[in-house]
């Protein structure tokens, strides 16, 4: 059992609150791993308490350390009892430790049956907050096991049907009387004590709705009442009170929604009472409240016994015979292949510096060259005009149709999404729509990268590509380990397609991790090159290292030099039989007897080659090319006679092949050696003036050449040119 000396530290039952999937197994408890680059889909975390009273952690899956652990939960150090270290620097574990902030309980809250039996407490517990702060709070649900025991712990509630506080009161409130609804019980009991009727629900601004589904007779209690809703003063409170009139205004005979002046941010009837109201200011604020109505909106959601005909009548038209599929389903338009379709999303996942921006803005600057484009660069937007110059240069190409947002678009506001769909269709709609990164829209939000919250960005995501009818492309951040897009399953789950991008020794790998739809390419292996700023008109001499552009492995192969000997003849070592499955740099070595410093160096240039290609373990494997190559080289020696051998180049110019409905309209951008003039979209760029609906200070502009109007003008615009672009190393 814990000693006395212990108890100054949580005990074990109060820690279990801080994880989920929580159940009791032999000798402790069974959780999830709360380690923050830990995706624990199936509950790995041992947890048990010491003989002193202290908590111990043991991930059984990945080893993750006790550090990583209660950070991810939200403890402290300090909450759990010293360490082993610990123990060793203060003798005892107790003398010279700074007093532990522990969870106290300081009231416990009653819901009842009509008839008085115990439905379940809540246990409000406090501890010290911030300085100048509140005391930090949690609400910890019990329910009787029956035996005159109480079962505690995750999952308590679940299952068993919510009912109102002080209930068994509020039953005794003869209709037409006035309801105080607060936003706790704390609130609630306020309220009583300045003699008014009044409840509350449990689990705070976002337990109504939840509440409301376990108990099909919730509201009922409030029927033929007037029902005053007081709202705390913050976001919360405002999100509460609406949800909860909409709900009981299906049985309440009037509803009005109070605000309480001069209290604090957060603040309630608590801080109204203390600095100074009284009951007749209270009920003048409830007599000159305006009574509180449905909107168009709210009707048919009010939790009213029957539906309305017009919302039946919007049901019968989402259904239709499977006759009528080829009709009523239309298949995923392609826009650029491999990558973006209309009304889905796709994912381009990799660690921060990997390449993603790179690939994001060749896939926008080729997109434009056939459809409109909207780019949204909330990282690093001072680069990006130094890219899309370094991109035009390159392939001699303008990107007429690209419009760009410099700075997030708050994906999190649903009121800015709607505005940012009403922009787009005044601008004529779009196409395709990058957004690079999305983690800043969550700093942007101040939220955290959780299943939840991703599950609310992708839910924006996917209302803009189908209000648009476009594609949408969004990069993201893997954890460190690089295996996984922060956010997890719900990452996975949302997206229709997610491209993995790594970078290996100045090699940059996309490939396909996941297509619901189809796999439309393998693996490409890419180079960020620097251009020459002498080709570069207007470029600033000292943002020289800012002009790159993404660029085919293959084609820096057909430049390149033929192979050297040592290149050689470590390409035929790859090749023999022992090395089907790989090797690594000490067997070729063995087998060659060359230096494993000259045989890094040869590996890079065939990798940049296109030719080889190394694991994230080191082992080294023969690409097609490689293996072609390598064969002919085989050939070669066993039959002396053409000396002249080099890789195959692969000379296309743009490194994304564009898909449209019309094939008639469209020509392949993937063809290789000169390309041909070709007009550069379908639809034509508006030459008239245009003001977007604000967005705050968000305008979308096209990069490149302005008329007056702020769009480039159709005879501005170049065409493709007849030539193959060249570049500096």
């Amino acid at each position: 059992m814990p000693t006395a000396q212990a108890q100054r530290w949580l005990s074990t039952n109060e820690v279990l609150h801080y994880f989920q999937h929580v159940r009791k197994v032999s000798g402790g408890w069974r959780a999830q791993c709360s380690a923050p680059d830990h995706e624990d889909r199936k509950p790995s975390l041992s947890i048990s308490e010491a003989n002193d009273g202290r908590t111990l952690f043991r991930c059984r899956s990945r080893g993750c350390t006790f550090e990583e652990i209660i950070k991810g939960a939200g403890l402290d150090q300090f909450d759990l009892g010293p360490r082993p270290a610990m123990l060793a620097a203060s003798g005892n574990g107790s003398r010279g430790r700074p007093p532990v902030n522990t969870w106290k309980k300081t009231d416990t809250y009653q819901y009842q049956h009509a008839d008085g039996e115990i439905v379940y407490l809540i246990d409000r517990m406090e501890r010290r907050g911030a300085p100048g702060q509140k005391p930090d709070k949690q609400f910890w649900p019990r329910r009787p096991d029956g035996k005159g025991g109480w079962i505690r712990g995750p999952g308590t509630l679940n299952g068993i049907p919510r009912v109102l506080y002080r209930l068994p009161e509020l039953l005794k409130v003869p209709e037409g009387e006035l309801v105080c609804l607060a936003e706790g019980e704390k609130a609630a009991n306020a309220f009583v004590e300045l003699g008014y009727n009044a409840t509350c629900n449990s689990g705070g601004s976002k337990g109504w709705v939840s509440a409301e589904r376990t108990n099909p007779d919730y509201i009922t209690p409030l029927r033929g009442r007037r029902v005053a809703i007081f709202l705390d003063n913050d976001e919360e409170g405002e999100a509460w009170g609406h949800t909860v009139a909409r709900s009981v205004s299906a049985v309440a005979i009037s509803i009005k929604k109070i605000r309480l002046p001069g209290i604090p941010p957060k603040g309630d009837i608590i801080e109204y009472r203390d600095a100074g109201g009284t009951v007749e200011e209270i009920n003048g604020l409830i007599e000159n409240a305006p009574e509180w109505k449905p909107t168009e909106t709210d009707v048919g959601r009010t939790g009213a016994d029957h539906p309305r005909e017009e919302d039946r009548e919007i049901q019968r038209r989402k259904i239709f015979h499977s006759r009528n599929r080829k009709v009523e389903i239309q298949p995923a338009a392609p826009l650029v292949k491999g990558v973006a379709y209309r009304k889905q999303v796709t994912i381009v996942e990799g660690l921060a510096g990997s390449g993603k921006s790179h690939v994001a803005i060749d896939i926008a600057a080729t997109a434009s060259q056939r459809m409109r484009v909207l780019f949204v660069a909330n990282e690093s937007p001072e680069e990006l005009d130094a890219r899309l110059d370094a991109w035009e240069s390159f392939h001699g190409l303008k990107t007429p149709q690209l419009y760009i947002i410099a700075e997030t678009v708050g994906l999190f506001d649903l009121t800015q999404v709607g505005a940012l769909i009403d922009t787009a269709e005044d601008l004529g709609g779009f196409d395709l729509i990058l957004i690079d990164v999305l983690s800043n829209e969550f700093g942007a939000a101040g939220k955290d990268e959780t299943n939840e919250n991703m599950a609310a960005a992708f839910a924006s995501t996917y209302l803009i590509a189908r209000s648009l009818n476009c594609g949408v492309v969004v990069t993201t951040h893997t954890g460190w380990s690089g295996e996984h897009t922060r956010g997890g399953s719900q990452s996975y789950g949302s997206a229709r397609r997610v491209l993995h991008v790594e970078q290996t020794d100045e090699v940059i790998r996309v490939k396909v991790a996941k297509a619901n739809v189809r796999r439309d390419h393998e693996a490409r292996r890419f180079c960020i090159i620097q251009v020459d700023v002498k080709r570069i008109e207007g470029a600033d001499p000292k943002r020289v290292e800012e002009y790159t552009v993404l660029v085919d492995a293959a084609k820096i192969a057909s430049e390149a030099k033929p192979l050297s000997a040592r290149q050689t003849e470590v390409l035929i070592a790859l090749a023999q039989p022992i090395f089907k499955r790989g090797a690594k740099f000490a067997e070729i070595e063995t087998h060659t007897g060359i230096p494993k410093s000259t045989i890094s160096t040869s590996i890079n240039a065939l990798m940049k080659k296109d030719l080889v290609d190394r694991s994230q373990n080191g082992t080294l494997t023969l690409l097609a090319n490689g293996q072609e190559l390598a064969q002919r080289l085989i050939e070669m020696a066993e039959h002396p006679g053409n000396q002249s051998i080099e890789p195959t180049p692969n000379r296309s110019l743009l490194n994304w092949e564009l898909d449209t409905e019309d094939s008639s309209k469209t020509t392949s951008l993937m063809s290789g050696g000169s390309v041909a003039v070709q007009p550069l979209f379908n639809d034509p760029v508006p030459t008239s003036s245009f003001a977007p609906p604000s967005l705050g200070e968000r305008t979308a502009e096209p990069h490149g050449s302005k008329g007056e109007s702020g769009v480039p003008a159709p005879d501005e615009l170049p065409t493709r040119l007849e030539r193959e672009a060249d570049y500096s190393l």
